[in-house]
């Protein structure tokens, strides 16, 4: 069947000469009995069985075998149509042209073979010539493929006739920049490429055989090739010039052949521009380049100059890069990190280029000194911080300049000449370099500090810039400064910080923790705005970045809330962009977060926040999803039980006021995830089911055609945590089910579920949870199926430290006989991969606590000398992997201690442990807890007898009054474990130890616990036996 684009290509094909008529028929079978179908024209059934019932008909010979009177013409015919296949068609046309089978025949005349020499190579006439230079025209004309080869072969016979001593042949004669325009329009990739150097080629020797038969002195057109292919806008064509003029290179390092047209940099230029034009940012696979340096283009030809220019600088002086090769192979390095966002090294390359111009013109080297232009691309490439270490990059690029443009004083080693243009730093270029600050991982007073000294140097720039009458870039013309032109502003808004530079260095303060800073920056710009109209004066964005930096300082409620009737204040007077609006009631819902464990009250101002936004008239202060998100993680963080009601009734209340039309309101994803996560951190007895229900609401909304309520991994792996926590057999299933159903979405296109190491985690923790005497083993069969994802590439999948943590902690709950031993293993394991470069699973103090704890919890009977092992182990990879015991480290020891059975003499050896621990955490300087001293004394009443040991026992009573810890859940203990005498001899009273409390005891028992805390025994007993989490 014919397809529609072979379909088009036929209804549409121009004839050479004079009018062509078919018609489409359906796809006829062939025949072997009955009346045969009728040829074109008519004909006997014979003639029609012997033919192909159709022809391909994107060229002049479309007519079929009986309208071709010469039977060179039909041969040719038949070539062409084994080649090319057939179309099922039919023509109600009449025979071709005289001058189109005189064109054929021609053609055909013009290209004798062996057997047949009427016209040999060297022969053809001036009047001939010129009828080969028409002919070739008109297959050109054609536009398509046949006519392309005919038209090759023509340009051959050309060559040919060079070569063979006709020096009648001139350049125009061969049609080449049509003729290239024809090749590269039914060509491409490689097949272009090796078309083209066919030709070249074989120019090659023809012109070689020429200039030694007729001791003339032809030199091949080279350039003029190259310049022919940069007019195509195809990667094919720039790569063909790349391969002409790498060969061209090639010759003349072997001095194979002498030319007095070599290549110049603006050839290489050329190519550039070419891959420019083309929109290739990197090579294309159907290509392969002459050779390789970089993928994209132009930083390839870069790299090949300088490795061609170092490797021979007298000879390559006229290849030397200069600007505008830099500029291009930056501009091209540009435009490929755009593309690939991924790609590392960007950056980093561009600055090593711009570092290249710098010395090579401290060397001399004028025409490479870095422009305008060329600051600017490089801080613009380091700004998308693609790489880490590009904020810094850029940051000295900009001292650079400050430098170079006599800004700063340059440093010892620097040139301090005048500099060739103007590379004052912009205000743009500023705030590139504050944005790369304000974007780091840690921001602290010192980036603060260098950001306000940077923002402080721009009004010098501009002082700088009235005293400077130098060009911002070379005057040449050039495709890349239409790219990238610099801005012409006015003198004095080039130089002077805008709106956004304030607002960015508000925003560094903020987070560097320097809340009255970012507002005395704030307070100068409204007085300089007072006296000044033309002054940058604060807006909405201003205000609320100074909010923000309050919400995370201490006493953030009380400072929002002066910031905020401040903020009104300032709007009563006529300042509306200070007017409080959405985002600052949503910063103070923030600003009450951090402390709601403390302040029961918190949730209840978020919600008089929320009531106050929706009672209020303006649509501009009506809450929106972000602030409802915003009160739902109060909720989370207080605690409170209510959280679990409250999340779905926002839910509820988000999906009413977006069908009441209110957009802003739309639920999507995150407020889901956040509602469910509310559920899961609320620990009701239902907080599974209530969470998986949520999940399904929104997995019913996507599947109805609502893409913002696709579920995501941290969906499903915050339900799976709901039911983890609610502990139990169903829970594991359950979250191992949601599991398995992420698996299942995953494989059916769903990218945005696939499980990744928190989900299998959470899935371990439930098996943990659920202390069931198989939860160990599931756990392992869980372990086992990410390390072979892993090992198959599935790198979101790879096991970490808490991976392997709740594993442990699984074995530890399903109480086995077997339990410590697997621990152990999986420490083991832990530590090979460590070794083997992976520091995700390297085993952590929490890791050693809990292995601690299984050795607390086993049966083997010296469980102080295991303990003690398991410690020794520990400190023998302080250097390797950085981990040492810490004060829970050792409260785990102490409480494994405790369980050791056996007879006097193995339990004082036991406590002998106990008292060394103790006396380490000293000497390392290792502060006690409140749960390290009860734990002690947990030993001294299971090891320890009151009598025969009564030494030991005043020693210890010693160490802990010195400590200072003494708190109300030791005191306690004390009182249950020692005699009612000792202890009253002990604080120097003479009352009933029963009725006194931590605050009759001497000042220096209490000096270091806060006896303002009020905590239950019970409570302080249940922390104290989970002293490790994962």
């Amino acid at each position: 069947n014919l397809d529609d684009e072979l379909m088009r290509r036929i209804t549409s094909t121009t004839p050479l000469v004079g009018t062509w008529r078919h018609s489409f028929a359906k796809p006829a079978t062939r025949r072997t009995s009955g009346p045969a179908s009728s040829s074109v024209g008519g004909g006997p059934a014979s003639r029609a069985a012997r033919a192909p019932p159709a022809c391909f008909v994107d060229h002049p010979l479309a007519g079929g075998r009986r309208l071709l009177s010469s039977p060179s013409s039909a041969k040719l015919y038949d070539e062409t149509l084994q080649k090319y296949g057939s179309a099922v068609c039919g023509y109600e046309a009449a025979a071709p042209s005289s001058e189109q089978k005189h064109l054929l025949e021609y053609t055909e005349r013009l290209l004798p073979t062996q057997r047949d020499q009427r016209q040999p190579p060297g022969t053809l006439q001036l009047n001939q010539l010129a009828d080969v230079s028409g002919c070739l025209e008109k297959w050109i004309l054609t536009g398509d493929r046949f006519g392309a080869e005919q038209a090759a072969k023509l340009v051959k016979r050309l060559i040919s006739e060079k070569g063979h001593g006709n020096d009648l042949v001139a350049w125009d004669m061969f049609r080449m920049e049509p003729f290239v325009a024809l090749m590269s329009s039914v060509y491409t990739g490689d097949d272009f490429v090796e078309q083209m150097m066919s030709i070249v080629l074989l120019m090659e020797e023809e012109y070689r055989l020429f200039n030694i038969e007729s001791k003339h002195s032809s030199e091949m057109p080279y350039k003029s090739l190259v310049a022919i292919l940069c007019k195509c806008p195809a990667p094919h064509a720039a790569t063909a010039a790349e391969h002409i003029l790498h060969n061209f290179e090639v010759k003349l390092m072997e001095s194979s052949i002498e030319h007095t047209n070599l290549p110049t940099i603006e050839s290489y230029h050329n190519i550039m521009s070419a891959w420019k034009e083309s929109n290739c940012v990197s090579y294309p696979s159907s290509v392969s380049p002459p050779y390789f340096h970089h993928p994209n283009p132009q930083a390839n030809i870069l790299a090949q100059l300088r490795k061609l220019y170092e490797l021979n600088p007298e000879l390559y002086e006229r290849i030397r890069p200069d600007f505008l090769t830099y500029n291009n192979a930056i501009s091209g390095l540009s435009r490929y990190g755009f593309s690939f966002p991924d790609e590392r090294g960007v950056g980093k390359l561009c600055n090593e280029n711009l570092s290249s111009m710098v010395s090579e013109y401290e060397l001399g080297h004028e025409r490479c000194a870095p422009d305008l232009i060329t600051f600017s691309s490089v801080i613009s490439i380091l700004g998308r911080m693609n790489d880490g270490g590009d904020d810094e990059l850029a940051c000295s690029l900009f001292d650079k300049m400050l430098r170079i443009s006599g800004v700063v004083t340059p440093t010892s080693g620097e040139s301090s000449r005048p500099y060739l243009f103007d590379v004052i730093p912009r205000c743009r270029h500023l705030n590139i370099i504050l944005s790369l600050l304000c974007k780091r991982r840690h921001v602290d007073e010192e980036v603060f500090d260098r950001a306000n000294r940077y923002v402080a140097l721009m009004d010098a720039c501009h002082e700088r810039s009235l005293l400077v009458d130098l060009p911002q870039t070379y005057q040449v013309k050039s495709s890349y400064f239409d790219e990238i032109t610099p801005r012409q502003d006015p003198a004095n808004d080039q130089f002077k910080p805008d709106l956004i530079t304030y607002n960015t260095l508000i925003h560094i303060a903020a987070r560097a923790g320097l809340a009255r800073k970012s507002e005395d920056i704030l307070d100068d710009m409204l007085e300089r705005s007072k006296v000044d109209e033309f002054a940058v004066k604060p807006d909405s964005t201003t205000f609320n970045t100074v909010l923000l930096a309050w919400s995370k300082s201490r006493g953030a409620n009380r400072e929002v809330t002066r910031l905020l009737e401040k903020m009104q204040a300032l709007s009563d007077e006529g300042l509306i962009d200070a007017r409080p609006d959405r985002t600052s009631l949503t910063i103070a819902m923030n600003a009450i977060t951090p402390l709601a464990h403390k302040n029961r009250n918190a949730p209840i101002q978020a919600e008089n926040i929320i009531a106050r936004m929706v009672q209020n008239r303006d649509p501009e202060m009506r809450p929106d999803k972000v602030a409802y998100s915003s009160l739902l993680k109060c909720w989370i963080k207080s605690g409170r039980p209510k959280a679990a009601d409250r999340a779905e009734e926002v839910i509820d209340i988000l999906h009413q006021k977006y069908l009441e039309g209110k957009q802003e309101c739309k639920p999507d994803a995150t407020v889901y995830n956040i509602a469910m996560d509310a559920l899961a951190k609320s620990r009701v007895k239902n907080a599974g089911q209530r969470a998986e229900r949520l999940l399904n609401r929104m997995q019913a909304c996507y599947e109805a055609g609502d893409e913002d309520l696709a579920p995501t991994t941290e969906s499903f792996s915050t339900v799976m945590s709901a039911w983890a926590r609610s502990g139990g057999e169903k829970g594991a299933k359950v979250a191992e089910t949601l599991l398995a159903k992420m698996h299942e979405l995953e494989r059916s296109g769903l990218a945005n579920v696939s499980p990744n190491t928190i989900s299998y985690s959470t899935c371990i923790m439930a098996w943990r949870n659920s202390k069931q005497p198989d939860a160990g083993e599931r756990a392992d069969r869980l372990l086992e199926k990410m390390e072979r994802l892993e090992a198959d590439g599935c790198v979101r999948v790879k096991p970490n430290v808490i991976t392997y943590t709740n594993a442990m902690e699984a074995w530890i709950n399903s109480a086995q006989l077997n339990s410590l031993e697997r621990v152990e293993a999986i420490l083991e394991h832990m530590i090979e991969r460590a070794k083997k470069g992976d520091d995700k699973s390297s085993p952590t103090a929490i890791t050693f606590n809990v292995v601690l704890k299984a050795v607390r919890y086993s049966d083997i009977p010296d469980k102080h000398i295991k303990a003690q092992q398991i410690i020794n182990r520990m400190k023998s990879m302080d250097g390797q992997m950085k981990v040492k015991p810490v004060t829970t480290t050792y409260n785990a020891f102490f409480s494994a201690c405790v369980e050791t059975k056996g007879d006097a003499i193995k339990r004082k050896a036991a406590f002998s442990l106990v008292l060394e621990a103790l006396t380490e955490m000293q000497s390392e300087r290792i502060s006690p807890d409140s749960y390290t001293y009860p734990a002690i004394w947990a030993a001294c009443a299971q090891l320890l007898d009151m009598e025969s040991d009564l030494a030991v026992i005043n020693r210890v009573f010693e160490l802990t009054a010195k400590s200072g810890m003494v708190d109300r859940l030791l005191f306690n203990n004390l009182r249950r474990y020692l005699p009612a005498k000792y202890l009253a001899r002990k604080i120097g009273t003479e009352a009933d130890v029963k009725g006194l409390t931590v605050k009759d005891l001497p000042k220096e028992w209490t000096s270091n616990v806060n006896l303002g805390r009020n905590r239950s025994f019970k409570h302080s007993k249940r922390k104290s036996i989970n002293t490790t989490k994962s």
